[in-house]
């Protein structure tokens, strides 16, 4: 096992004085790109990934989860971004616990998420609404139980050791400390890759087969939250900006929860044949839920945006 470092944030002029998201830097002008700007960053997102996970360590509710998940996916960004700056080897365990983390959460959001939506159920539904109830209530248990060992299980001062070595590396260091241009350029390329990623999954989509629905959706979370990672590092100017991309996410995460719950039910009424007729009402209920949300998806003008970059060819 390597020794420890003596000081792991020794970019960090004034550790106690990192500035937040969004706040300039008292070292380096706000759109500097250099390694130290870079580390300032990543050493923000570490620290609210902290804070949401104490949060979540108690009774994790909707929105705490939800805070902890995106707090997780920010720092898996910035695992893919030093996985692309050549230093996959001293990233891949944290980014392999957030993931392991990432999933234990997903099944909790989605759980609440369904108790949520079955709170807006019309009353003609209520017996078989209830009946769910019941049943999400109880996996709901479970798979809190489950968060709160992922989330002891973590160290969060470990990530950020990780991460911030990284920067150390050779392979970084050497290549980018004191070449704000270069290390610009690299972060552009990578974040066109990423857009090219997601034109090609777009162009695929079919509105009646759910699959190339999701497989969109998971090129686009990359994107969005590269995007707001690097505009705390310089400006971002393309055909996505970051509301669109951030739309265009919130209204493919509606119907995929409609699709997680549609295949939910599915499940219940195979495992609880007495209930399938009113089951079966609930998922037309929801069946229609998902078509209107599909609708209003096709319609917004995010995509509208979205076939104008495809006729551009990205």
């Amino acid at each position: 096992m390597q020794p420890r470092r003596a000081n792991t944030i020794s970019y960090l002029s004034r550790r106690d004085s990192v500035p937040g998201r969004g706040q300039r830097s008292p070292e380096m002008p706000q759109h500097s790109l250099g390694i130290l700007r870079l580390a300032e960053v990543i050493h923000t997102d570490t620290r609210e990934f902290r804070r949401q996970l104490r949060r979540c360590c108690g009774k994790p509710k909707s929105s705490t989860v939800h805070d902890l998940r995106v707090a997780s996916r920010r720092l898996m960004v910035w695992c893919d971004l030093l996985k692309w700056l050549g230093v996959e080897s001293m990233v891949s365990g944290v980014r392999r616990d957030l993931k392991r983390l990432f999933r234990a959460l997903a099944r909790l959001r989605d759980t609440q998420v369904q108790l949520e939506l079955l709170s807006n159920a019309p009353a003609s539904l209520e017996e078989a609404a209830r009946h769910c109830r019941r049943w999400l209530r109880r996996r709901e248990k479970k798979e809190t139980k489950r968060v709160r060992r992922r989330c002891l299980g973590i160290r969060p001062s470990r990530f950020a050791e990780e991460l911030l070595d990284s920067l150390q590396a050779p392979a970084v260091s050497d290549r980018f400390r004191g070449n704000p241009p270069r290390l610009e350029k690299h972060l552009n390329r990578w974040r066109r890759r990423l857009v090219k990623r997601v034109l090609h999954a777009s162009r695929r989509i079919d509105p009646v087969d759910p699959a190339t629905l999701h497989r969109f959706r998971v090129t686009l979370k990359p994107l969005r939250y590269c995007s707001e990672s690097l505009a705390y590092l310089g400006p971002v100017t393309d055909q996505f900006p970051l509301g669109s991309l951030r739309r265009m996410q919130s209204a493919l995460g509606n119907v995929q929860d409609a699709e997680v719950f549609l295949a939910w039910l599915r499940g219940a009424k195979a495992a609880h044949p007495r209930r399938v007729e009113e089951l079966r009402n609930l998922e037309r209920w929801v069946d229609r839920r998902r078509d209107l949300l599909l609708g209003k998806f096709f319609r917004a003008p995010h995509w509208k945006a979205l076939r104008t970059a495809q006729r551009r060819g990205g």
